[in-house]
């Protein structure tokens, strides 16, 4: 016997954008079972003898089942008999796709509902699909730990974000993007069932570690390579997605830049790791702000922008609290953060970096300036420079831990103490 909602037949049109190639798609316009299925099917349920029957029985043995489900992200109603049974047949249908029969899809959802009725938890999905990674032919996932990890996406999945009904606007449009893999993140949360709706606070905290998770992940990518990498939206779903209301909800970024595009090997995978982990266990609020203004300065169309960041990262990272003669502190403690060897070169790139932006800063220099060349040779040198200390600062042991970094640090690493007296 198939389930009901699955046997409705498809109503409602939507455009589907399916990858052809790379970064290439073919728009179709598929039927799906949307709005209008979803009123032929309650028009048909919604009064039937069977549902008012088990609509008094759940109020009589389980009401929290037509009450509320509380989580860390809200409060919702499951609103009544009808829509819990079609979210159950749905979810039903979902897995039948699985090639999973169709008693068995049902003892699933039933026993996964009786599992979150007993232990009152689930789990937090929040898949962010990035524009722009490529992982490895051979990188299916990179765990990052703590229940992250980036994935490839299938190519239905693809589809799925990018797809809209035909008689709306685009959600997320990924025709002009390069779309193949998504930060996930898991974690167990509390969920409540009430029959009656109670104060419930959100707790932000929950919100806010996961965003400071995936701006480490999006700072790591940048801080492993040149390029530039942005996320296209997220989706949040409490699962198991049993109940009405726990399918979650998407939200996206203001503007996602559609030149976008970073392509990883499989050594540079195992160095992300490296980098995500040592800057998520950093405690510099410096390194925080030099590592997003890293991200910022990739993400930027100016050039201008672009050397501007580059610029306040360097210094938010290597001015000593000390704002005497700062541009030449910056500049010189960035030379001694290498060998050497390496001093000389690294100091006249700091200083060169800085006389262009304080020009620019001062409006003596543009875009439409003679030697306007000069804003993007030291947008990337700054971006490169910037990225280079970043690095080092998650690596050197002696730069890590919460020692506040002043002038007598630095002047120590210029001119090292006599030892031994």
């Amino acid at each position: 016997m198939v389930p009901e909602w699955m046997a409705e037949p498809a109503a409602d049109w939507k455009r589907v954008p399916r990858p052809t190639g790379v970064g290439s798609y073919s728009v179709n316009i598929e039927p799906y079972q949307g709005i209008q299925s979803w009123i032929a099917f309650r028009k048909k349920h919604a009064n039937s003898k069977e549902l008012t029957a088990l609509d008094q029985v759940l109020r009589q043995r389980q009401p929290e089942l037509l009450g509320y489900v509380q989580h860390a992200s809200g409060s919702q109603r499951i609103q009544d008999c009808f829509a819990l049974l079609a979210c159950f047949s749905r979810e039903v249908a979902v897995r039948m796709s699985g090639s999973i029969s169709t008693d068995n899809a049902i003892s699933s959802v039933l026993g996964e509902l009786d599992g979150l009725l007993k232990t009152q938890v689930g789990v937090r999905e929040v898949l962010t699909v990035l524009n722009g990674l490529k992982l490895p032919d051979k990188v299916e996932r990179v765990a990052l730990g703590n229940d992250l990890y980036i994935r490839r996406l299938t190519a239905e999945e693809i589809a799925d974000f990018g797809s809209n009904d035909i008689s709306s606007e685009t959600r997320f449009d990924i025709t002009s993007k390069f779309v193949t893999a998504a930060i996930v993140s898991e974690t167990p949360v509390s969920i409540r069932l009430t029959p009656v709706h109670e104060l419930w606070t959100p707790d932000w905290s929950v919100t806010q570690l996961h965003q400071t998770k995936i701006d480490n992940v999006m700072a790591a990518i940048h801080m492993l390579k040149s390029g530039r990498v942005g996320i296209l939206a997220s989706f949040d779903t409490i699962r198991p997605a049993i109940l009405p209301n726990m399918s979650g909800h998407s939200s996206a970024p203001l503007v996602v830049n559609p030149f976008s595009f970073m392509e990883l090997s499989e050594e540079e995978v195992g160095r992300l790791v490296t980098l995500y982990k040592s800057l998520s266990g950093a405690r510099r609020d410096e390194l925080s702000i030099a590592a997003a203004r890293l991200l910022d300065a990739e993400s930027r169309l100016s050039p201008v922008d672009a050397l501007l960041d580059a610029v306040i990262g360097l210094e938010a990272l290597l001015n000593p609290n000390d704002r005497s003669e700062l541009s030449f502190r910056v500049a010189l403690n960035y030379a001694y953060l290498a060998k050497e060897p390496e001093r000389r070169e690294r100091y006249e790139n700091v200083r060169d970096i800085q006389v262009t932006r304080n020009r620019v800063v001062h409006g003596g220099l543009n875009l439409q300036s003679r030697d306007a060349s000069r804003i993007h040779e030291h947008c990337e040198l700054a971006k490169s420079c910037l990225r280079d200390a970043t690095v080092r600062f998650v690596t050197d042991s002696s730069l890590m831990g919460q020692r506040r970094l002043d002038a007598d640090f630095w002047l120590d690493r210029v001119l090292p103490p006599r030892t031994g007296e």
